[in-house]
């Protein structure tokens, strides 16, 4: 595992280093956005005055990426609709699908995995029950799973966690919904998992109050970057035999890696899984507006770089990545009209 030091200094490198990969192991296409947006990328035909004054976008906790993306998001797509955007703290993808599936949020964000729940009525959190009411807008950025440990408790491997107290996020979090999952298709069984935001458990393992965290999250991980240039903690991957053996077992998984230089003193890529983020909305959204919020992230991606780093991977080219959520049509119609391919089969009204 690597060992992140004070002030960036490296206190033990992974036992071998890996090849310089994308952060997820299928390629992300690199093909720049155009400066101005062709003719063919108009918006639909659609009235102004019949789109809603103001829309409710669910985010999460803090110390999680969706509270930085989902603002930054906002502030394009209210520059370009119009249409005024209120953020409600959540607890993560399940919850922001739930407020949607309610008619509380019309707009959210979530992993692809918990959408794929989502939509078959499977995972606790469910109860059994389709929640289809939630459409893809637009791809954001991959998720990886990794977590930090504090110096000195034994921990240097995912493995290590068996017996121990682990923080996994918020309830409604991905991390919270899969890492349980993973880690017991691995014969890994911690003595206990808790709940919380992410800034507060990255501080319980630095004062020894959880054995270790670990996320879900785009990377760097706000909480756990802001500890990183100035606490030691390992970092947690997974090993290439762990990775295999989770993502066969759950197909929305795939390899990935955390690069050099993710976070202050990472020297070396870590080897992770991980699954994609789409921001998404209700069913209900006129096409027109669906496009414009589409076209609002996807051209204004400068922006969205600016306020979290891994949403470089927030482009068209991207919108593939989705297999399991149908596509809100007024987004399948900006797709299409930037040449990128959407099957019929998954856009649905």
């Amino acid at each position: 595992m690597t060992v992140l030091r004070r002030r960036g200094l490296l206190a033990g490198l992974i036992a071998a280093p890996l090849p310089a990969a994308p952060v997820l192991a299928a390629p992300l296409l690199a093909a720049p956005l155009l400066a101005v947006p062709s003719p063919a990328a108009a918006a639909p035909t659609a009235a102004a005055h019949s789109w809603p004054v103001s829309l409710v976008m669910g985010t999460a906790e803090p110390g999680g990426d969706y509270v930085v993306y989902g603002p930054a998001w906002g502030a394009l797509a209210t520059r370009a609709s119009g249409v005024h955007i209120s953020y409600r703290a959540t607890e993560g993808p399940s919850q922001n699908i739930i407020l949607i599936e309610q008619g509380a949020a019309q707009l959210g964000m979530t992993s692809l995995g918990v959408a794929r729940q989502a939509w078959e009525g499977i995972g606790g959190w469910t109860h059994a029950m389709r929640l289809r009411r939630a459409r893809a807008l637009f791809p954001m950025y991959p998720s990886l799973f990794h977590g930090i440990a504090r110096l000195g408790t034994g921990i240097l491997r995912i493995a290590d966690l068996s017996g121990r107290t682990v923080g996994i996020g918020p309830r409604g979090g991905t991390a919270a919904e899969y890492v349980p999952l993973m880690l017991g298709a691995l014969g890994i069984a911690p003595a206990g998992f808790r709940y919380g935001s992410y800034a507060e458990q990255s501080r319980a393992v630095v004062a020894g109050g959880l054995d270790a965290c670990v996320a879900a999250t785009g990377v760097p991980m706000p909480a756990f970057a802001a500890l990183a240039s100035r606490v030691r903690f390992k970092l947690l991957g997974f090993s290439r035999p762990e990775m295999a053996h989770v993502a066969a077992l759950l197909p929305e998984l795939r390899p990935g890696v955390i690069p050099a230089g993710a976070y202050p003193g990472l020297v070396r890529p870590v080897a992770a899984v991980g699954m994609f983020n789409f921001a998404i909305g209700a069913r209900e959204l006129p096409d027109g507006l669906a496009f414009a919020l589409t076209k609002a992230a996807m051209e204004g991606r400068a922006a969205l770089r600016r306020a979290l780093p891994e949403a470089a991977a927030s482009r068209p080219e991207n919108a593939p990545e989705d297999a399991v959520l149908p596509f809100h049509p007024g987004a399948a119609a900006y797709f299409r009209a930037r040449g990128v391919a959407i099957p019929g089969r998954l856009v649905a009204a």
